[in-house]
């Protein structure tokens, strides 16, 4: 049974460090979740990004732009999930800030729609990047609502006012191709993605002006009535469906503008939902019946493989295609595809990404708990979760697009780690900027060049450098903090324990992922001949994703650890719980934390 909690009660994250705290009663729920409906409705950008790019790919739309825009909807959602389930500052910022890069690289497909404006890319990307990177910095300096609310209208503005343009030149360019009727279609996608985002906006503004008489309103009704006045939660449905509608409608146009007449709009379930179709395309998406609008817009054709849609939910042959069709994706693991349910192409190499996930929520607790302030700690932490999300999506779907989500943010999330290792102690810190610099531009770099060559071996050797520069900097760190810090030299073995703890951890599953590789056919074997539960002992992939997971937390405790020693917080000190799991505690209560501590830079 659910428990149910005052309003504005501390829960499991602590109490509030964000700028906002929106209507919805805190912990109301549970002690887990702060904002406990204004979380869960994040899954309609879930929903709505996946069913953008199988939309995508179903009509053989190759360019980058349009699923880096529903890939970035993701880590908005990703963001927003953080912040309404915490209500912390930082995961606000991870919410904020990426709705900013969202709308510039919408922005971008608006203005990049007909072939000869080719030849502006460089300027508009100029415009474009710089406006989301000069706003991100003094976002966090001034830590102004207002400021944001500002940013993005500019970016919303833009994106009412672009399409209609479009439209108007695809009429006037195009008028010996396309019929009226396709314009008619251009033009209702456009009104229906308007009326969503504009609706949902509406119904935010209203339930933060009057919140008080929402919430009088909510307890008056009760439970379950109360729901649906939970109004940020119809502002999360809406907005995913207007950035959905949006970013549609302009890959719809950007098909047309290259001749594409093959490709045509439809609108699953009436008006519900608009997805692109083509008649050139294999696999087809189709409406069922009896199924709401959105999964029927999940329920794709499979040509005239009837027996395997009748299989339902059971085992099947390896390397079968399932739910999301053939595989794109540069690599496919050992694990046979589609085995466990034709939803999930690799089952236990996906849900075994849920320990990322665990060991984020533990590393945030422990350095919450210790009253960490600075922001390259928390988002080490994030970094993780994003990994593991994408790790997901790549496993789950084996999609190009997926596994760019998987292998891009290693790097990012590594380079991050990186500078965290780099930072530990103030003396080293004034050489930031060049060291992030730096990191940086390797990053952006990494990704151009991956997205160029998509070789899977350029990505695991730029990879390989960021790891072993993480693995060789905390014996130089320990070698520092034994001849500037010697109060501290009686902590160095459990330091040591510590660094061994996870790169063994890492090591272990790196090793396992070399023999998932070379080893497929004799692991595949094994697996068939031992069958359930055994089985799962054999995907080793598995353990890759345990192994990683232990040891990147344990890395970033390792940094935190140093860090605070390095910061003067002697009260810290490193605790085996079980005598197996590492975590730095302290005894110090959260009122004494706070009189130690004082927000600091990157």
């Amino acid at each position: 049974m659910v428990a149910f909690y005052p309003s504005a009660t501390e829960g499991f994250w602590g109490p509030g460090t964000s700028l906002t705290d929106w209507c919805e009663e805190n912990y109301a729920m549970t002690p887990y979740l702060a904002e406990f409906w204004n979380t869960l409705s994040n899954i309609f950008f879930l929903m709505t990004a996946i069913l953008g790019m199988r939309t995508l790919q179903s009509v053989g739309d190759v360019e980058q732009r349009n699923y880096l825009a529903f890939g970035s909807l993701l880590v908005v959602m990703t963001g927003s999930v953080l912040f309404h389930g915490t209500m912390w500052y930082h995961a606000q910022m991870l919410d904020e800030i990426p709705m900013i890069f969202n709308g510039c690289i919408i922005i971008y497909c608006a203005l990049r729609i007909f072939p000869n404006s080719k030849k502006n890319d460089a300027a508009i990307t100029t415009v474009l990047s710089l406006y989301s990177l000069l706003f991100t910095p003094i976002y966090v300096y001034n830590r102004n609502p207002d400021f944001f609310g500002f940013s993005h209208a500019l970016l919303v503005v833009g994106l009412i006012f672009l399409p209609p343009i479009q439209i108007n030149r695809l009429k006037r360019e195009y008028s010996n191709i396309y019929d009226a009727k396709r314009i008619r279609g251009l033009w209702h996608l456009y009104w229906y993605s308007l009326a969503c985002y504009l609706g949902g906006f509406s119904i935010w503004s209203y339930e933060n002006v009057y919140c008080e008489h929402v919430r009088s309103v909510r307890e008056v009704v009760g439970t379950p009535w109360s729901v649906l006045l939970e109004l940020h939660m119809w502002w999360h449905l809406l907005s995913a469906l207007g950035s959905y509608g949006v970013i549609i409608l302009l890959a719809y146009m950007r098909l047309l503008a290259i001749k594409r007449t093959d490709v045509q709009l439809r609108w699953v379930g009436g008006t519900c939902v608009p997805i692109l179709h083509s008649r050139l395309t294999a696999q087809k998406m189709r409406e069922e019946d009896g199924l709401i609008p959105i999964i029927c817009a999940l329920a794709w054709d499979y040509g005239a493989d009837t027996k395997y849609l009748k299989m339902g939910f059971g085992l099947r042959p390896a390397g079968t295609d399932g739910k999301w069709g053939a595989p794109t994706s540069t690599l496919d693991w050992c694990e046979e595809n589609y085995i466990v349910t034709p939803y999930i192409a690799e089952f236990w190499n996906s849900t075994s990404n849920l320990f990322f996930l665990l060991f984020m929520g533990v590393g945030l607790f422990s350095v919450t708990r210790l009253g960490v302030t600075e922001m390259r700690t928390y988002l080490s932490m994030y970094s993780i979760a994003v990994v593991g999300v994408g790790s997901f999506l790549f496993h789950a779907s084996l999609w190009y697009e997926t596994q760019m989500m998987d292998e891009l943010p290693m790097i990012y999330g590594t380079c991050v780690f990186v500078f965290a290792a780099w930072r530990v102690f103030p003396e080293t810190n004034k050489n930031n900027n060049l060291l992030a610099f730096g990191l940086f531009v390797y990053s952006i770099a990494v990704t151009g060049m991956y997205l160029k060559l998509k070789n899977p071996v350029f990505h695991e050797v730029c990879y390989g450098i960021l790891a072993a520069i993480l693995f060789l900097t905390p014996p130089i760190q320990f070698y520092h903090i034994k001849h500037n810090y010697p109060q501290y030299s009686d902590r160095l073995s459990g330091l040591w324990k510590l660094y061994w703890y996870g790169a063994v951890s890492y090591l272990g599953g790196f090793a396992m992922w070399g023999v998932d590789n070379n080893f497929c056919e004799v692991l595949r074997t094994g697996r068939e001949n031992v069958g359930y539960p055994a089985r799962i002992l054999l995907e080793f992939h598995l353990f890759w994703h345990f192994g990683t997971a232990v040891g990147t937390y344990a890395s970033v405790m390792t940094v935190t650890y140093l860090r605070l020693l390095a910061t003067g917080r002697s009260d810290v000190y490193l605790k085996w719980v079980g005598g197996v799991f590492p975590m730095v505690t302290t005894d110090l209560s959260y009122v004494e934390i706070r009189k130690l501590t004082k927000p600091k830079a990157v």
